[in-house]
This record gives C-alpha cells, structure tokens and sequence, in this order.
C-alpha cells in the first residue's frame, strides 16, 4: 500500500489539466502477528526541502494510527531519516550494511565495494 505526490501542469488555455508527474511516493506492507513494515519513501531532487517527504510520511502514519491500532510498526532507515523516526518515537536497532551482486558475474571469492 502507498502514496504518491504528484504535480500537475494545467492548460491556462483550457483550463485543464494536461498531464500529471509524480514527485515522491511511500509505502508500507502488512505482515503476519500484527506488524507493518513501512518501506522506502522518495522525493525527486528537484521537489526535496519543501515538506514533501514529510507530508508522505505523516499521511501514511495517520492511516496507520486510524486502521492498525494494534499494530507493531518497524522500518529500515537510511542515517539521514533516522532523525525523523526518532522524533516519532521510534527506537533505534541495530545498524545493518547494503550489500548487492550481480547475479550472471562469477564470484572470485575477494572483497568488492560498491
């Protein structure tokens, strides 16, 4: 389940809406024994700074707080939206790493980073 923001470009000739382009999205995912998972959140380059991102994040929020009362919420965070979850009463786990590999590339058995 997500949200989006979007924008949207009128015609000033004919008063109507020419075409819409989203800005930012959020989401989230219901799991078993009553938890949610709130997933990656986004705002392109060009609309950050403006309150966006957080507008996304309340509004996620508050549907959560309306319909999964009993609900557990958790979340894997970028160090730069940890400040937020903080602020929201969230407590901080355990730091993990981003790891990734190509599938169709042989595997030498030395490190690589990213």
């Amino acid at each position: 389940m997500g949200w989006l923001a979007v924008t949207t470009i009128y015609n000033e000739d004919t008063d109507v809406v020419d075409s819409t382009k989203t800005i930012g999205h959020i989401f989230m995912q219901e799991e078993p024994s009553n938890k949610i998972k709130f997933l990656d959140g986004w705002v392109h380059a060009d609309h950050r700074r403006q309150g966006i991102f957080r507008a996304l994040w309340d509004t996620r929020w508050n549907h959560v707080q309306s319909n999964y009362s009993s609900h557990t919420v958790y979340a894997w965070c970028l160090a730069k939206s940890l400040p937020l979850l903080i602020e929201k009463g969230f407590k901080e786990g355990e730091l993990c790493t981003y790891v990734e590999r190509k599938v169709n590339e042989e595997h030498t058995g030395e490190p690589d980073s990213i």
